[in-house]
């Protein structure tokens, strides 16, 4: 019988906050990381990373051109991003986004020492500043039947 069976558990960690501990500025034209930890998958198995966002960004005088949020494995590639509406990018605003990332499948990404996560915030042209006291997200690391990895 492929993958696991009905009724065996298939433990997933409880849902864990992440914030950033100051304001963080997006600086034009680099990839920052604002969010890190560790993935800290519970045991061996196939799991996938999700993480809900709630993040206040605030605008200067001059406001980016685009803005885009991703998460990654450690310094590998971004593997989900959102890039929010272009209208949204007014300048001296505060702006509130939503929304969700979703990694791939992976028996191996989420499990032992140097597997992190990374959610990162990317401005083009103009500087762009994460407000940390609003800005938080949820992440569980969600253990998936092993016959859809």
């Amino acid at each position: 019988m492929p993958g696991n069976a009905y009724g065996i558990a298939l433990p997933s960690s409880g849902p864990h906050v992440v914030s950033a501990g100051a304001d963080v500025t997006l600086t034009a034209g680099t990839e920052t990381t604002f969010f890190t930890e560790a993935a800290g998958a519970p045991n061996q198995g196939n799991y996938q990373y999700i993480v809900w966002l709630n993040l206040w960004v605030s605008f200067g005088a001059s406001a980016p051109t685009a803005l885009v949020f991703a998460a990654k494995i450690g310094a590998g590639s971004d593997f989900d991003s959102v890039t929010v509406d272009p209208a949204s990018l007014v300048a001296s605003t505060h702006v509130q986004y939503n929304f969700m990332l979703f990694s791939p499948e992976s028996s191996t990404n989420y499990v032992g020492a140097g597997s992190t996560i990374n959610i990162t915030g990317l401005a083009t042209t103009n500087n762009a500043t994460l407000l940390h006291l609003y800005s938080r997200g949820i992440r569980l690391i969600y253990r998936v039947n092993d016959s859809y990895a």
